[in-house]
């Protein structure tokens, strides 16, 4: 992690969860979670760019046809994947794919965690922008996902999408179909980045995918696979329980596949460096290159947020026990949580409906 003299956002956002209790009023509570995760979110554009600005800000700006930038030398890159008016951003998120691929096995721990680490927060994004009630910016998941994509989820995630659902959450279930769909609306980032780590750098194929990866469409893609999809009218038992039934199955399954992804990513680890954890941290982050060191303070910051910001909201006693899963069982443990918090909830209104 940085240095302990960083680490105050960090430390804030989880004294935020700490100090959180049922019996705070809500407006005090969504006001300390908001602030708490604003920090956080500023904390890491800052630390992130650190990081690279020193590596792809130059590139960056050759990609935007400044050609006095001196020692930078672009790669090949498809320009049709930013459909114009992201055409900068595909080029440099090209350049960054081009240099994981060629690190291993950093590389491609660093990117195997950030692909899994997404995909319980896909799942989270996915029903909460469609609960009954839910208003603002998390209702509309294109636009949230260009944000992602511009600045990173790391610093998306707790500058936006998180303050959003405090002020905007909904008080109602989602449909049943836009639960079951939060798996498949994250199928074209993992199927792109297969295709990364696998096929030719020469070939088209490598560079439309590294070029999807860094551009809009998988923002208009997940969007356009929800766009149809409207929160049930009422709330009504059938409608809540059908949510439950659909968000607890669909945490469980998501579950396993973290699970394996984290397995394989943690059998890659180990035969790469055995136990030595101290010369993999080397690797993914100390005296790792700036796009490594860039994805694993990416995974950091972004389990952070999810942890200590949306499942601490819902339940600080499950963000606990996710903080101390996470190392053991990785993005995992927030499925897991929230799994448990959703048949809390299950529980709780089968009760009330008695």
């Amino acid at each position: 992690l940085p240095p302990s003299s960083s680490t105050s956002p960090i430390s804030v956002f989880i004294l935020a969860m700490i100090m959180s209790s049922p019996t705070m009023p809500t407006a005090q509570k969504k006001a300390l979670f908001t602030l708490a995760s604003i920090a956080l979110g500023i904390y890491a554009q800052l630390h992130k760019a650190h990081i690279t600005a020193p590596v792809f800000d130059p590139i960056l700006a050759s990609c935007t046809g400044d050609d006095t930038v001196a020692g930078v030398e672009l790669r090949p890159y498809e320009a049709a994947a930013g459909l114009g008016v992201f055409t900068p951003i595909v080029c440099t998120v090209t350049q960054f794919m081009y240099q994981l691929r060629d690190i291993y096995p950093g590389g491609y721990i660093t990117w195997g965690l950030a692909v899994v680490g997404v995909l319980p927060l896909a799942v989270i994004a996915t029903i909460e922008g469609g609960a009954a009630g839910a208003w603002g910016p998390i209702r509309y998941p294109i636009c949230m996902g260009i944000v992602h994509q511009l600045l990173g989820m790391s610093v998306s995630l707790p500058l936006f999408w998180f303050p959003s659902y405090i002020w905007g959450r909904g008080d109602g279930p989602a449909s049943a179909w836009r639960v079951f769909m939060s798996i498949p609306v994250s199928l074209p980032a993992i199927i792109f980045s297969i295709a990364v780590f696998t096929v030719n750098v020469d070939s088209f194929v490598w560079r439309l995918s590294a070029g999807v990866l860094g551009g809009p469409a998988l923002a208009l893609v997940s969007g356009y696979l929800l766009s149809y999809d409207t929160p049930p009218c009422e709330k009504s038992k059938d409608a809540v329980t059908e949510y439950f039934d659909a968000s607890i199955a669909t945490y469980r399954l998501v579950t396993k596949i973290s699970l394996a992804g984290y397995a394989g990513i943690a059998y890659l680890a180990y035969i790469s460096y055995g136990v030595d954890v101290s010369a993999m941290w080397r690797d993914i982050f100390t005296e790792a290159n700036a796009s490594v060191a860039f994805l694993t303070i990416d995974y950091i910051l972004i389990q952070v947020s999810v942890i200590f910001g949306y499942v601490a909201y819902r339940s600080w006693f499950e963000a606990v026990r996710a903080a101390i899963l996470l190392p053991i069982v990785g993005p995992a443990a927030v499925s897991m949580a929230m799994e448990r918090i959703e048949l809390a909830s299950y529980t709780k209104h089968r009760t009330k409906m008695v």
